[in-house]
Parts: C-alpha cells; structure tokens; sequence
C-alpha cells in the first residue's frame, strides 16, 4: 500500500541552474503536484516547514517527518505553487478564478487561506518540490530518506555570471559570500590554502565561482555515492529535453506524459510572440529574469554572447582542475 512518503520526489541545483524551468516541465504532467521551493518559501510561513528543515540540517530527518512533509507541501500556497498553472490535471481540481486570486494571495494572509481552501488536491498524488542552494538538506534526503532525487548542474559561466546580474539587480542573494571562508574549511583544505588568506581580495564574480564549485562539488559527490540520485546537466536538457525528461520521470517511476510533450513541443517552438502569449493567456507577465517561457535550444549557449573573455577566464580557472566539473563537462559537452 502506498504511503505518502513513497510519494515524494525533489529536484535540486544550484541557483540560476535551470531547475525552475525542469520543475515547470515536471508539473506539466496530469499526475503531477508540483512545489516551488517550499522550504525556503514556506519557512517563515510554517511551524512545520520549520520542524522538517532543522531535521533535514541535521540529520535526524524520520518516515514520520517525510509523511509530514508530504502533507503539508500538498497544500496549494501561493508561494509555491505559482504559473504557469497546468489545468489538464488527473486529480480534481477547481481552476476557477485562479489566476485572478493568485497575486491576491500573495498580499493578503487571510486569501492566501482561501487559495489553499480552493485549490489543494485530495488524495496520494506524486509530490514533486524543487529547492536550490540545499546542499546539507539534499544529502540528508539521498542518506536518510527513500526519496528519489535529480541534481541539475549548468555550466559555471552560465551560472555565475547568470547569478552576478541578479545580485546587481538585487533579486539574488550575497550572505554565502561572508561565510566562503568557513565553507572552503569544511570543504576543502587545497582550496581554502590557494584562497582563504585573498578572500577579501576576491571580485563577486570570483567568489561566486567558487561558491559554485564548492557547492557543485560536494552535491555531485553525495549523489554519485547514492543509488536514489542522478545528475543531468541544464545543456542535456536544452539539447532534447524530451529524452531528459523522460529519465527524470522514469527515476521518480513515472511515465512522461502527453501533455508534458505537448508543452516542450510549445517551448522548442517558442518565438517571442508566442511567449507573450503563453504569458498572457496565464494572466501573469511574470519576470523576464525567472522566466520559463524560451526556447532551450536557443537558451542553452546564449551565455556566450554575454560574457567577456577575461570573466570566462575567471570563472574557468577556479573550476579547471575539478574532477566533478570535468565528469559534469563531459556530461553536457560544455566548450
């Protein structure tokens, strides 16, 4: 008999990795509750979220937190489950008014409870969260838990300089700049000899690099040690993201969908007037800088055109002599 712990699956990377875009493909599924970074948009919302991340820090994660956890994230919130909304779904489900009410909930406590009300499933369903930055927590879920996961990785230019502009524009966080220090200790020892006396010395892009590598590093190493992870590359998924999905669902044992075809169908031909569109028929512009709404294909090396060749030599002497780069490299045929 299944239980709701059986039903959850999680996808996690680094930030500015893609893994917002491969969520959106996996709620595009019939079967599929889909959860947009629930710990870190919950944890001030919810005791619970509370209770279950300190277990996940900590290594003392329980069968009976994971139920917990199922049962709580199943709840539609308005932090985290957010357009597009996919409205062909298996389970029933009222999508009357929702896109109207959403932006209303997000303003007002007392909607926020009507959103919930409204609009969260019944039922065992597939649960499926995304979280970036969750290193600690994913190699509780990959020691401690049955939870199958995917770790998605980018290129590291694409990454930091992805991360640079939203840190400049002020939508993305610098506090892990003031412990990089404390991070290459635990690390690292080589690295935190070749870079912890410079540290002040380093430029946001330098140390954004090696936040990524450390990061990178030590999540890629828990799920290769780990039957219940796998690690795809954000370029795998650009290049043919119909057989890359099709691998993140087969590891959460599922089959891919029609309408998630469907939907990488209306994205592999997505031109700017069918994104506005897309956007619109949502009732949500959204924000270019998060968006989901472009073309893989034309997305997975645009990078290139934005970055100077003394940045890429930057960023690509702090990760050059990384095994794990290497194998994600090779991964994803990054030149």
């Amino acid at each position: 008999m299944q239980k709701p712990m059986d039903c959850v699956k999680a996808i996690v990377g680094p930030a500015r990795s893609g893994t917002t875009w491969i969520g959106t493909i996996m709620d595009s599924h019939p079967n599929v509750v889909y959860r947009f970074e629930p710990f870190h948009r919950l944890r001030h919302h919810n005791p619970a979220v509370q209770r279950i991340g300190k277990a996940l820090r900590t290594q003392a994660i329980t069968d009976e937190d994971i139920s917990e956890m199922y049962a709580t994230f199943i709840k539609a919130h308005p932090l985290t489950n957010k357009p597009p909304f996919f409205h062909k779904k298996s389970y029933p489900i009222i999508s009357l008014a929702k896109k109207e009410l959403w932006p209303l909930s997000r303003l007002f406590p007392g909607v926020s409870k009507v959103y919930q009300a409204l609009y969260s499933p019944k039922g065992l369903l597939p649960l499926v969260f995304k979280e970036v930055t969750f290193a600690k927590q994913m190699k509780t879920l990959l020691k401690r838990t049955s939870i199958p996961l995917v770790y998605i990785v980018r290129h590291p230019c694409a990454t930091v300089i992805s991360d640079i502009k939203g840190q400049n524009q002020g939508k993305m966080p610098t506090g892990r700049q003031a412990n990089l220090k404390a991070l290459l200790e635990n690390h690292d020892p080589i690295l935190l000899e070749r870079y912890g006396s410079n540290l002040r010395k380093l430029t946001s892009i330098e140390k954004t690099a090696l936040l990524w590598r450390i990061e990178v590093e030590s999540c890629v190493r828990a799920v290769q040690s780990s039957n219940k992870g796998i690690v795809i590359t954000y370029e795998q998924f650009a290049e043919d993201a119909y057989t890359q999905s099709e691998r993140v669902f087969t590891h959460f044992g599922m089959n891919i969908a029609d309408e998630t075809v469907q939907f990488l169908d209306s994205l592999y031909d997505a031109k700017k007037d069918s994104v506005k569109n897309s956007i619109r028929s949502e009732g949500y512009r959204g924000n270019k800088y998060f968006t989901i709404y472009r073309n893989p294909k034309s997305q997975k090396n645009a990078w290139k055109a934005k970055i100077s060749a003394n940045d890429r030599r930057t960023i690509e002497a702090i990760v050059k002599d990384s095994k794990v780069f290497d194998f994600c490299a090779s991964l994803g045929s990054w030149d």
